[in-house]
């Protein structure tokens, strides 16, 4: 059987560089060219190892990846879910008595504002990532001996891009709340003053 591709080329770039060693060593005069052939072709043969490394990906190494990034998506969103589904449904009294009551800090609304800020900044980062992970999967749908399995992740997926969506949305909504009080503004006032002051 034939060797896989990348050994094919590590082969042909040894023997490259064998012939420019030989080639060299019977022209006594041309140090430089010696020294020139044998870079060019490790850089050649570096820059064809990397471009294999980076685009050659096995269909099982697309499967470890998607569900390696499902898991930790999915982890991240229950977290976050748990964390801010309760936030939407409460009054905005209770939501300011419940940031009023969890914050030792001395600005808990800008804080709370800040936390919100990080929490869609990270599942924004996540929904690219599943959508690029999604568009991957697409590429190896066909190619795939694990058809099966890759159908089931982009089912998997695409279930947890809505999620993902719906949590997005629902995270905007609570920092829009946020945004309307009256404390909201009061402590940003607060912190510049502070900031200017120092």
């Amino acid at each position: 059987m034939y060797a896989p591709v990348h050994k094919q080329i590590v082969w042909f770039f040894l023997s490259l560089l064998f012939l420019n060693v030989y080639t060299s060593k019977a022209n006594h005069n041309s140090l430089r060219y010696y020294i020139a052939g044998t870079i060019t072709v490790l850089l050649i043969a570096k820059f064809s190892y990397d471009y294999l490394q980076k685009y050659c990906i096995t269909s099982e190494q697309i499967i470890e990846q998607a569900q390696s990034t499902f898991s930790t998506i999915q982890k991240d969103l229950h977290y976050h879910q748990k964390h801010y589904k309760n936030d939407v449904q409460i009054s905005d009294w209770d939501l300011k008595d419940s940031i009023l009551n969890s914050s030792k800090q001395p600005y808990p609304f800008l804080g709370y504002y800040k936390s919100i800020e990080k929490a869609l900044l990270l599942l924004q980062q996540h929904y690219t990532t599943i959508t690029n992970q999604l568009s991957t999967i697409q590429r190896y749908k066909n190619r795939s001996d694990h058809t099966n399995i890759i159908l089931e992740l982009e089912t998997e997926g695409k279930k947890l891009k809505q999620k993902l969506s719906k949590m997005i949305t629902l995270i905007e909504t609570v920092k829009l709340k946020i945004v309307s009080f009256k404390e909201y503004h009061e402590d940003c006032y607060y912190w510049k003053e502070k900031m200017g002051s120092s």
